[in-house]
């Protein structure tokens, strides 16, 4: 069905009387509708001196005959009872005679003129009959230029669609947009030419001004600043296309590609995990720590940011790829690198994207074992050691490289509360009273570079004091270099038994009576990463006597297969026994260190009855901690101290006697002496006495001569 609008044409004028009917606009649709379940029309009546009397609704009552086929419509009015317009009855239709040409508009304003002539009522009731040429033109319109309405139906041209012809059929091929600062833009489309110049581009709500049809398929635009993705409308008379989507702001860069891409909604650059800025042009991507390796290489790992790498990452160690690349998470990267010695460069590399860092990574030399060690005296066999291939294996309590020390057992030593300072003192009661007195502390910490120049040094102004269990004490100090301050800790713990330990994933022997001395030292700033960091202890023994003394002070490498150094400084029959562990804890990572003995270059005091030494604990750059751990002990020695050709004496040792040796040697050659004087005397006597018997029987023969002579 169809929606009409019946409207008056014009109102006939009373030819037999002051009073007329005529169709009117209804209330304040202004509509008669002709296609639905509910038809009506409006009736005026007017009196009979041309005034408004009423208006009612002619499809309200029962009684009105108002017929529509589809192509004829027919109405037939109805009087009610108490009008004064004829004589009809209640129920009966009015005669109309006075009703004149009516006309039927379709919605459109199109003209249909075609209509029939009254005819003339008999009776009481009138039928009106109004034809149209086409009916009813369409309900709405149909969306011109681009539609037209034909028997009811829009038709549309080649570039609508649509039941009134609504759509406008375009095919995008592309926008140049605008960005976030608004300006000129550009559409480009196909299949689709506008006829008329009359057209509006809308994006979004927005209508874009300086619209210019430039050809057939391509619009320019204007429009001011703004950030978002809108729909596009092309709107031509009344028909439009809607794209949606397909505007957005871009923005004011190219974000950098690609590492960078414009957020439409933001109408800024959205960065990778790589990059920042407001052109994603600064990388995030920094290197700050790689662990080292010994030099035959391995697998090490880069610490800093790298974001999510591509496959196109790359990473140089010197001159070798590092192979195996495995992203641990954004901050940790590990692969494997090759052989080298020293320090290298790191070259990172991802895309167009590079990190260098000059002699990041580190080859350190790797973790030896001390050679073997020519057995000395037969280690004392059966009792004391054994020889084995790499030298002399002590049988405990036995120590040395010839095993003729034996650890002492003593008490604890007394502890100082204001410096790390081991101090045993033990009185030797055997001849004579005699006192010895060890003595182990920590001199100062300093910086060396490649050469082994001194480049700063720091002692240690004061001490904190911790005490962890009775056999532990805890001392903290720290120190200030280049605006860092590092901490030194230094943990001393007793060990009253023998007892195994694990250090730098060494299993050491502690032996009963020694202290183990426990170093921690964090970050240092060091002046170049070729420098080295020094602590340098110091160590001494001493006696109470001064006569008939002798001390001496070896360094060297021990041979019980804990590939440490040793220092043994020896008085009479007593030495101080110091391990140092040729290797430490370097950020987290076994690594050897050099223990160097500064003697030469220390204002120690040696004399026979006070030696002291300076050793040099040595560790190659670190970056976050070291963990050092000597020991000491005190032994008992079997072989003389005066032995030695470095050994200092209170006496002339070139004779290589002691007072007492020589004394002995005196009173044996006393006796010697007055052995000689009475074999002497003896042999005098004796010559004497026979010297006489001789002259006794020589003149007793002469007697007996003169007789027989006679």
């Amino acid at each position: 069905m169809v929606l009409c609008i019946f409207k008056e044409f014009y109102r006939s004028h009373t030819m037999l009387g002051n009073w007329d009917i005529t169709f009117n606009l209804c209330a304040e649709h202004q509509l008669s509708i002709c296609n639905g379940t509910v038809k009506y029309a409006c009736q005026t009546n007017y009196g009979p001196d041309g005034f408004f009397l009423d208006e009612y609704d002619l499809g309200s009552l029962n009684k009105t005959n108002f017929i529509d086929d589809g192509v004829i419509l027919t109405y037939r009015g109805y009087i009610s009872p108490n009008s004064t317009r004829g004589t009809c009855t209640e129920g009966a239709y009015e005669v109309n005679y006075r009703i004149t040409d009516f006309n039927l508009l379709c919605d459109k304003g199109v003209d249909n003129l075609d209509v029939s002539n009254v005819i003339q009522p008999i009776g009481c009731f009138y039928n009106v009959t109004l034809k149209s040429k086409k009916f009813c033109e369409c309900s709405l319109q149909c969306s011109p230029p681009h539609g037209k309405c034909v028997n009811g139906e829009c038709v549309c041209d080649q570039f609508s669609n649509g039941t009134f012809c609504e759509y406008l059929i375009i095919i995008f091929d592309s926008v140049i947009n605008t960005t976030i600062n608004g300006g000129i833009g550009y559409i480009h489309f196909s299949n689709f030419s506008l006829d008329s110049p009359i057209f509006q581009l809308k994006l979004g709500d927005v209508y874009c001004n300086d619209v210019i049809l430039l050809n057939s398929s391509t619009i320019q635009f204007s429009i001011g600043p703004g950030i978002g993705i809108y729909n596009v409308e092309i709107i031509n008379g009344n028909s439009s296309y809607l794209s949606l989507n397909s505007f957005a702001y871009q923005c004011n860069t190219d974000c950098s590609p690609p590492h960078g891409k414009c957020d439409l909604i933001l109408g800024s650059c959205s960065c990778d995990t790589q990059t920042n800025g407001t052109n994603c042009e600064n990388s995030k991507l920094f290197l700050n720590n790689i662990d080292p390796t010994d030099e035959n290489g391995g697998t090490t790992y880069l610490y800093g940011y790298f974001g999510n790498t591509t496959s196109n990452l790359s990473i140089m160690i010197g001159d070798n790829y590092c192979m195996n690349i495995e992203q641990i998470n954004e901050t940790l990267i590990k692969c494997d690198v090759g052989k080298g010695s020293g320090f290298k460069d790191v070259i990172l590399k991802d895309r167009d994207l590079i990190v260098h860092v000059l002699n990041l990574f580190q080859y350190f030399k790797p973790i030896t074992t001390n050679p073997p060690k020519r057995c000395i005296g037969n280690c004392g066999a059966p009792n004391n050691g054994i020889c084995t291939s790499t030298g002399c294996m002590c049988i405990s309590p036995w120590i040395g490289n010839d095993c003729k020390s034996k650890i002492i057992s003593i008490p604890q030593p007394s502890l100082n509360y204001s410096n790390p300072v081991t101090d045993i003192q033990l009185i030797d009661n055997k001849v004579d009273t005699k006192l010895f007195r060890s003595l182990v502390s920590i001199v100062k910490l300093r910086e060396l570079d490649f050469q082994s120049k001194q480049v700063n040094s720091f002692t240690f102004i004061e001490w904190e004091y911790y005490k962890i269990n009775e056999s532990t004490n805890q001392y903290k100090s720290n120190i200030t270099n280049l605006g860092l301050t590092t901490f030194i800790n230094v943990t001393l713990q007793w060990f009253e038994n023998e007892t195994n330990v694990e250090f730098s994933n060494q299993n050491i022997k502690m032996n009963p009576s020694s202290i183990k001395y426990t170093i921690e030292i964090s970050e240092y700033k060091f002046s170049s990463n070729l420098n080295q960091l020094q602590l340098v202890m110091m160590a001494s023994l001493s006696i109470n006597k001064t006569n008939d003394i002798c001390s001496n002070k070896e360094f060297s490498e021990t041979s019980s297969g804990d590939d440490s150094n040793y220092l043994k400084i020896q008085i009479d029959d007593h030495s101080l026994y110091g391990r140092f562990i040729k290797r430490a804890l370097i950020d987290s990572i076994p690594r050897s260190i050099d223990n160097v003995p500064l003697d030469s270059s220390m204002n120690q005091v040696d004399n026979a009855s006070l030696s002291q030494s300076y050793i040099g604990i040595s560790v190659p750059y670190f970056k976050k901690q070291i963990i050092i751990d000597p020991d000491f002990s005190v032994l008992l020695s079997s072989s003389d101290s005066f032995k030695s050709e470095s050994s200092i004496c209170s006496f002339n040792k070139e004779s290589k006697f002691s007072g007492g040796l020589i004394s002995a040697i005196v009173l044996c050659s006393f006796f010697v002496f007055a052995s000689l004087v009475t074999m002497a005397v003896y042999s005098y006597y004796k010559k004497r006495y026979d010297r006489n018997i001789v002259k006794e029987i020589q003149l007793k023969l002469s007697k007996r001569q003169v007789d027989i002579y006679m």
